[in-house]
């Protein structure tokens, strides 16, 4: 993902996280859930990419990355994917960020909402 960039240096690259977190921000708030999934995907995807390769070692990284871009974008995600009613992967992101915070109140909303409309897949209430 991150070799389709014209990027020159380590530095530019430990940028595209940010830049795709951004883009997803963006496109969320107009609207268009499915394209800032894909953005967000595409920032949490830079960000293995530079654990993977060795760019994101020491402990200030680690906790920099983890805040910034890894919660809430795994927020986001839940958020959109709440919007466009795919449930499964909603509870997915938000219980990444529970892993991490498990007390963050937007994960537990967001998961709880999650498993309460999936359950009403499964179990349709009658109204």
């Amino acid at each position: 993902m991150i070799e389709d960039y014209p990027c020159t240096t380590i530095e530019d690259k430990m940028k595209i996280p940010f830049i795709e977190k951004a883009n997803g921000n963006i496109l969320a708030k107009k609207g268009d859930f499915d394209a800032s999934m894909r953005h967000y995907s595409k920032s949490l995807l830079g960000v293995k990419y530079l654990r993977d390769g060795g760019n994101i070692q020491t402990e200030e990284l680690i906790q920099k990355y983890a805040t910034e871009i890894e919660l809430p974008v795994n927020l986001n995600l839940a958020l959109c994917n709440i919007k466009v009613k795919n449930y499964p992967y909603a509870i997915h992101h938000a219980t990444q960020v529970l892993e991490y915070d498990p007390d963050n109140c937007k994960a537990l909303y967001r998961r709880g909402i999650s498993l309460h409309n999936t359950a009403n897949v499964i179990y349709p209430t009658k109204h």
